[in-house]
């Protein structure tokens, strides 16, 4: 596996690259993007080497309608994000030989390691504002936050309670990011950002045939789908997380005709028992509320009928008779 290049740093006469720059741009001009080429990913998720993985990435990105709408500045500065959003995966602290093989690698954490060399490097070769440079490193920190939460939603789509807790977590990262824009849209951009990484496990080289590339793809399409569908949700997700907020510990999601809603929890309605039924206390036992939620209806009835609407409530005869003679 291919460790990271050590270079000496820019030279400070050298000429500043632009928010556009392109991969290739990037990689003549900066030892740490320079090092992905050819390095190997060796896992099941990954067909191409980081580079051509990177490449591909950012041609998914380029093409997301999402993406295509948003103002230049956000657009060129998530596009940055995604040629950059796996420059922690060389380094040696953003991937691990795998446990159950050691032919295999994983890369956990190699999010957080992405952010602190995009922290590093942006500054030596961008003229960008400090609030720019946060938003391009959260950005290629957050989007395999937004994965884990794709498989969580797979698992359960109608979060509720302490379930909406790691998806607060998620939104409270992203109302870090800086920049004028609403929240919701900033999470589409981490949306966006997460998609184009989850297609770009091959690419048009890519030998379709091979059962590997074929899987890569099978998980690609069903990934995608998923982060479709909890983009789906964002809405009322976002209501949902405010009433956790705001003390509503029960409040959660449900789908519901076709679309998500924030489910507020019923409020049970307090019922007062009129002075004539709490003598019948002991009577009505645990029947008590149930009947003084009737009353007044009752009152306005025959005899029959709200004997009748008591029997179905669960009283016994006696107990019937007894409430019925609260009525004369």
């Amino acid at each position: 596996m291919k460790e990271p290049m050590m270079g000496a740093g820019p030279n400070p006469e050298q000429k500043k690259l632009g928010v556009d720059a392109s991969y290739e741009q990037l990689e003549a001009a900066i030892p740490e993007v320079e090092a992905m080429k050819d390095f190997e990913q060796l896992n099941d998720f990954h067909s191409l080497t980081l580079d051509q993985h990177t490449k591909r990435l950012g041609s998914n990105l380029e093409e997301d309608e999402f993406v295509k709408g948003l103002p230049k500045k956000q657009r060129e500065l998530l596009l940055l994000a995604g040629k950059l959003h796996d420059l922690g995966k060389v380094s040696p602290e953003g991937h691990q030989v795998h446990p159950k093989d050691p032919e295999k690698r994983q890369y956990l954490g190699h999010e957080n390691e992405s952010d602190r060399i995009i922290r590093e490097v942006l500054p030596k070769h961008f003229e960008l504002s400090s609030e720019d440079i946060d938003f391009v490193a959260k950005m290629a920190g957050l989007h395999a936050s937004a994965l884990t939460l794709m498989t969580n939603f797979a698992q359960n789509n109608e979060p509720k309670g302490k379930k909406l807790k790691s998806y607060d977590k998620f939104v409270a990262r992203a109302e870090e990011i800086p920049g004028d824009m609403e929240l919701i849209d900033k999470m589409r951009m981490i949306f966006a950002l997460s998609k184009a990484d989850k297609g770009a496990g091959y690419n048009e080289s890519s030998d379709m045939a091979d059962p590997k590339v074929e899987n890569i793809k099978k998980l690609s399409d069903e990934g995608i789908a998923a982060l479709n569908e909890l983009e789906k949700a964002l809405p009322a997700l976002l209501a949902a997380i405010q009433g956790r907020r705001g003390g509503d510990n029960t409040a959660g999601i449900a789908f519901k005709d076709g679309e998500y809603v924030y489910e507020k929890p019923e409020v049970e309605k307090k019922v007062e028992v009129p002075l004539e039924l709490r003598k019948l206390g002991g009577v009505l036992r645990d029947k008590t509320k149930v009947v003084a939620g009737l009353y007044e209806g009752l009152r306005g009835g025959s005899v029959d009928d709200a004997a009748d609407k008591l029997k179905k409530v669960g009283l016994s005869d006696d107990q019937v008779a007894a409430v019925l003679e609260t009525l004369e």
